[in-house]
């Protein structure tokens, strides 16, 4: 398939893993062919333009530049650095140069311009360093530059960058930016239970286990912003105001996970087709994140 995390899905379903999602605000993913110019009406041009134009003007957390050549990527973690490039991408360049210029995560990243082709606003490359210099055709940064070959006045250039090797006259690849605005996390509906079978009729609640990680702190989720296929935390009692969740190590990898319990009778997204479920909420910071893991439906008729 055309998306990478599709792949990442596949062996998460191979393995009998928990599905995770990707909380993406904007990503653009096109596949590039060695010495083609791209320019306005195909797909990997005119898509440079509206995803450059999607990317939010605030609350983005983290940017990713990847491809085939390296699935891993360049990633800039700081929000406000992140934010920073959002900005300057969307914003675009007028003219030749570097319009944006920063450090982030070990790697310089810039904004920036390689073609005299007047008022064409997909003229903008994304450069990730360690070099800094927005036309580099060595083999140590990862650039981006779908528009080189212009609209207006209609340039032969074929140089639209490249990951992990050459970024002029680069060989045939896919390459990918993901902009995020929220934290994706593991999860696991029903832990202990395989299938995840759900009756839907039960005066019961679901547990569902947030599983934490090296990068996934449980103890700063936000407990009251959760919701499992938009039902709420189930509340301990009447007199006691305190949400259902509870820290233990359900997978046994050594990290705190957090379980919480769902009001079944709440649950409103899920039907007897539903194949999947979400869990959507935030960090105590903001941060918002969210997870899948899969169910299996037994009833969802009630009497």
């Amino acid at each position: 398939m055309k998306r990478l995390q599709w792949i990442a899905l596949f062996f998460s379903m191979a393995l009998g893993a928990t599905i995770p999602t990707i909380v993406a605000a904007a990503q653009y993913s096109e596949q590039f062919i060695s010495g083609h110019a791209y320019r306005a009406g195909e797909t990997q041009y005119d898509n440079w333009i509206s995803f450059r134009a999607s990317l939010p003007t605030s609350g983005v957390n983290s940017i990713t530049v990847r491809g085939s050549r390296d699935t891993t990527g360049r990633s800039c973690t700081d929000p406000v650095k992140a934010q920073q490039i959002a900005d300057a991408m969307r914003a675009g360049t007028s003219k030749p140069g570097i319009s944006l210029s920063l450090s982030c995560d070990g790697f310089k990243w810039n904004t920036s311009s390689c073609s005299n082709t007047p008022f064409n606003e997909a003229d903008l490359s994304l450069t990730v360093g360690p070099g800094s210099h927005p036309c580099d055709c060595s083999k140590s940064n990862y650039i981006i530059r779908p528009g080189i070959a212009g609209e207006y006045l209609p340039l032969s250039s074929s140089n639209w960058g490249g990951i992990a090797g050459p970024t002029c006259s680069a060989p045939s690849q896919f390459m990918e930016v993901v902009v995020n605005t929220g934290m994706s996390i593991g999860i696991d509906i029903k832990p202990w239970s395989d299938p995840n079978s759900i009756n839907l009729c039960s005066k019961g609640a679901v547990p569902v286990a947030l599983l934490g990680d090296t990068s996934f702190d449980v103890s700063l989720v936000d407990k009251d912003s959760l919701r499992f296929a938009d039902s709420a935390v189930k509340m301990v009692g009447k007199k006691d105001p305190n949400t259902l969740c509870s820290i233990e190590d359900v997978n046994l990898d050594g990290f705190n996970d957090l379980v919480c319990h769902f009001v079944t009778t709440d649950i409103a997204a899920l039907d007897g087709e539903s194949v999947s479920a979400e869990v959507n909420g935030a960090l105590l910071d903001g941060t918002s994140i969210k997870g899948a893991d899969s169910v299996n439906i037994v009833k969802y008729t009630c009497k």
